[in-house]
């Protein structure tokens, strides 16, 4: 079942209602931030709690979603680009962001991890260019070919095709506990196994 509603709702009793009735196993969620956190308080006030949210990052990987949840943002599944504990089985992730966090006081996001990796893309197709012409630049980049364990992205690497895609890229999915993102998936980057089903709200501690 489909359910869609204004971006800028300032309720969602209604919605959540026809979600509890439907009784799914499993809700496909995208949401910006402010109808992320207005869904989330609206599933406890009703007690609607299916085996799995499984969103599409957006409102559920900004800060400000746990921030203001807190435990009740716990057990939520969601794709990402990135996380931190991909350092646990890649040290060069943990090598980049202390440097970075040392500088910034800040951690790596999904966001800054993109930007250092397309820069040190860049950066490595103006060496193999080896010159500033634009269209040699545009053939080193063209050739492309950087192995996954070079990068702090959780790649297969990265490889263009003729549209410029790369072809190695994927993305992750994690899920909230205790206030931070867990890798889940894949399954061989993952820091700890998905908790599923989700606890009911009652059986939260």
């Amino acid at each position: 079942k489909q359910i869609v509603y204004p971006s800028k709702t300032t309720q969602l009793t209604s919605e959540v209602q026809t979600l509890k009735a439907a009784n799914p196993n499993l809700v496909l969620q995208s949401s910006y931030t402010p109808d992320a956190i207005l869904s989330m308080k609206t599933y406890k006030e009703l007690g609607f709690s299916p085996d799995m949210i499984l969103a599409n990052n957006a409102g559920f990987t900004d800060t400000d979603f746990i921030k203001t949840l807190g435990k009740d943002a716990d057990y939520v599944i969601t794709r990402e680009v990135w996380a931190l504990d991909l350092a646990n089985r890649n040290p060069l992730i943990k090598q980049v962001n202390d440097l970075f966090s040392s500088r910034y006081k800040i951690n790596f996001t999904g966001n800054s991890s993109r930007t250092f990796t397309g820069l040190m893309v860049l950066a490595d197709a103006l060496n193999r260019a080896g010159s500033t012409e634009p269209e040699a630049i545009r053939k080193a980049l063209a050739a492309t070919d950087i192995p996954g364990n070079k990068l702090i992205m959780p790649w297969k690497g990265v490889k263009f095709d003729a549209t410029g895609q790369n072809t190695l890229g994927q993305g992750i999915l994690v899920q909230i506990k205790d206030g931070k993102y867990h890798t889940v998936w894949p399954f061989s980057m993952a820091s700890q196994e998905p908790i599923w089903p989700m606890p009911k709200w009652a059986d939260r501690k």
